[in-house]
C-alpha cells in the first residue's frame, strides 16, 4: 500500500490538491514528499527549506520514478492508470513533470468529446511533448458527443492536435468512420495537418484503414524512421523512389494492393508482411527469405491450391517464426463451406501436413471457418503435427452462426499440450507479441 503525505517546512505553504486532473492548477510548495509504506515514512526526495538551502535527494529519483511507472498496468492494447498518478501529479512541480511524463505517454483521442476538448487543451499546454503512443477515432459522436453549436467543438478534433510539439511520438493510429459529416471531412483535415506540421523521421509506426486521397499521404515520405506501416494503399508515384520507407520491416497493405506489397518485398528487407493469395497467384515469383512474420489469406482460392500456396511458400519464406493462416474467402464475399460436416476432415490433416516443412516456426494462427467441432480439430492436431520447435497455436474457428471459439494450446513437453479458451479481445495481444518475437529473432539467411 503505497500512499502520498507531505511534511510542511518551517515557511512553506501546504500544497492545495485541485478537484480538476489538471495538474496546473496545484499551488507551489517547497515541501519534502513522503512516500508511506507499510506504515513507515520515506523520504524520496527534500525540494527545499526554510534557509533556503539546495534540495537533496533522500533515495535514488530512479527508485521512485519505478514507482510511478509501477501504477500504469498494460489493459488490452493500451494500458490502465492508478487514480495515484494524478493525486502525485498535482502535488508538487518535480512530481507534475514526472507524473504527467507516464500520464500522457499513451494517449486515446476521441473526437467531439469532452474529454477530446480538455485533452486537446492540455496537450497545447505542455504535455504533448511526453506522447510517445497516440490513437485517433472519431467513435466519440456516439458516446458523450458534444453538441455541434458547442463553442468547444473545433478543439475536439483531431486536425486540431499539437503535433508539431509531438517530438516523442513514435506510434500513430487513426480509424475514422464519417460519423460526422463536413463541408470537408475530419479526415482529409487530419491527414493534411500531418503533412504541414508532423516533424520528420519520429514515426515508427503508422496505422490507418482509412481509403485516402494519394495527396493526403505526403507525409509518409518523410518519415524515414517508419519500422511498421499499415494503410489501404501507397500513391503510386512515391514507389519507384528507391530513397522511400528505407527501414520498413512490416507492411500490411488492402487486399486488393497485392501487386504493391510484392513490389516493395522484392525491394526492402521486410521481416512481416500481410498478403491475400488468389488462384492467380499460383505461379508468381516470391522472394520471401527476410520474412519472420507471415500473415496468408486466401480469396476465392480452393482448398486443393491452399495446399499448393503453402508447399510454394514454405520453399521461398524458409525462416517464418510465426504463421497466421485464414481459411476462408476474403473481405466481403461469402466463406467457403469447407466441409459438410464433421466426418469429412479432408481439409485439416493436409493443411496440418502442409506446414511440417517449416523448421523454425514456433507459433500458429489457424482462423477458419468450418463445421468441424473444435474439440476434434484440437485432439487431431496433436497427434497429427511434425513440426519440431512450435510451441504456440492459437485456433480460431466458426461455423457460420455462432461466435468464434477460440484456443490456446501451449506446448509443455515433446508430447503435451496445455489447451486454454480465450476470448476474442485476446487475439490482439497474441499476435503483437508474436509478431514483436518473430521480428526480434536473429534471421539468419541461406542461399
Amino acid at each position: 500500500m503505497i500512499s502520498l503525505t507531505t511534511r510542511p517546512s518551517d515557511n512553506t505553504i501546504r500544497t492545495k490538491l485541485s478537484s480538476s486532473l489538471d495538474p496546473a492548477r496545484a499551488e507551489p510548495s517547497t515541501s519534502s514528499v513522503i512516500t508511506r509504506i507499510n506504515g513507515d515514512d520515506l523520504d524520496l526526495q527534500s525540494e527545499g527549506s526554510s534557509d533556503g538551502s539546495k534540495p537533496s535527494p533522500r533515495l535514488p529519483w530512479e527508485l521512485f520514478t519505478n514507482i510511478l511507472e509501477g501504477l500504469v498496468t498494460p489493459f488490452g492494447a493500451g494500458q490502465r492508470l492508478d487514480p495515484a498518478l494524478f493525486v502525485l501529479a498535482r502535488t508538487c512541480q518535480a512530481l507534475q513533470v514526472e507524473a504527467e511524463r507516464v500520464i500522457y505517454r499513451n494517449v486515446v483521442f476521441q473526437s467531439m468529446t469532452e474529454e477530446a476538448y480538455s485533452l486537446n487543451q492540455m496537450l497545447h499546454s505542455r504535455a504533448a511533448e511526453y506522447v510517445e503512443t497516440l490513437s485517433i477515432t472519431d467513435f466519440g459522436l456516439h458516446k458523450r458527443g458534444m453538441s455541434l453549436t458547442d463553442d468547444r467543438v473545433p478543439s475536439s478534433f483531431s486536425f486540431n492536435l499539437p503535433f508539431h510539439r509531438m517530438t516523442r511520438l513514435r506510434s500513430l493510429t487513426a480509424l475514422f468512420l464519417d460519423l460526422y459529416q463536413d463541408d470537408e471531412r475530419e479526415e482529409t483535415r487530419f491527414f493534411r495537418q500531418l503533412d504541414q506540421a508532423l516533424i520528420p523521421d519520429v514515426l515508427h509506426q503508422f496505422w490507418t484503414l482509412t481509403v485516402t486521397d494519394p495527396q493526403d499521404l505526403q507525409f509518409i515520405r518523410r518519415q524515414n524512421q517508419l519500422r511498421r506501416l499499415t494503410i489501404n494503399k501507397i500513391p503510386d508515384q512515391y514507389l519507384p523512389d528507391p530513397s522511400l520507407l528505407p527501414k520498413l520491416e512490416d507492411l500490411e497493405l488492402s487486399r486488393k494492393e497485392f501487386d504493391q506489397s510484392l513490389q516493395l518485398l522484392q525491394t526492402r528487407a521486410l521481416r512481416a508482411v500481410s498478403l491475400t493469395f488468389q488462384y492467380a497467384h499460383l505461379n508468381l515469383n516470391f522472394d520471401g527469405k527476410s520474412l519472420t512474420f507471415l500473415e496468408m489469406k486466401f480469396d476465392s482460392v480452393t482448398p486443393s491450391d491452399w495446399i499448393l500456396l503453402l508447399n510454394l511458400r514454405a520453399i521461398d519464406c524458409p525462416n517464418i517464426i510465426c504463421l497466421v493462416l485464414e481459411l476462408d474467402t476474403g473481405v466481403g464475399e461469402e466463406p467457403l463451406p469447407l466441409v459438410d460436416g464433421y466426418e469429412n476432415e479432408d481439409w485439416y490433416s493436409p493443411v496440418i501436413k502442409a506446414l511440417e516443412p517449416w523448421g523454425q516456426m514456433q507459433g500458429l494462427h489457424l482462423k477458419a471457418v468450418t463445421k468441424t467441432p473444435s474439440e476434434y480439430l484440437i485432439s487431431e492436431f496433436k497427434t497429427t503435427y511434425r513440426v519440431p520447435y512450435l510451441r504456440n497455436v492459437l485456433l480460431q474457428v466458426s461455423n457460420e452462426i455462432g461466435p468464434d471459439e477460440i484456443y490456446e494450446l501451449c506446448r509443455i513437453s515433446d508430447h503435451s499440450w496445455e489447451v486454454v479458451k480465450l476470448e476474442r479481445s485476446d487475439i490482439f495481444s497474441w499476435m503483437d507479441s508474436w509478431r514483436s518475437f518473430a521480428m526480434k529473432a536473429p534471421l539468419v539467411l541461406r542461399d
